[in-house]
């Protein structure tokens, strides 16, 4: 019964999760990157139609639109996360049991 009173869904060791948003943030920049170096690739070779320019300029503009939108998701899922975890703290420490 103990066991289960301390184990909760946020029971993350938080130097391993800051590891993992160290890598995160690593890997949205170099997504950014490419983006951008694809937006510059397509810029530089528009010899062809504006048809043909217009839709890439329309990928890149749907792969940052998507980048963005994952990002800010998960970083309402981190502000979701340590809201929950504050308040875990707050009640465990208010309500504990008396031995």
């Amino acid at each position: 019964m103990i066991v289960a009173r301390q184990r909760s869904n946020f029971d993350d060791p938080v130097v391993e999760i800051g590891k993992l948003a160290g890598e995160i943030k690593s890997e949205v920049t170099s997504l950014e990157s490419d983006i951008d170096a694809l937006d510059r690739y397509a810029k530089d070779s528009r010899s062809g139609s504006s048809q043909s320019s217009a839709s890439d300029h329309a990928i890149v503009v749907s792969l940052k639109a998507k980048l963005a939108t994952n990002v800010s998701s998960l970083g309402n899922v981190l502000n979701l996360r340590t809201k929950v975890m504050a308040t875990t703290r707050l009640h465990n420490t208010t309500h504990r049991p008396i031995d």
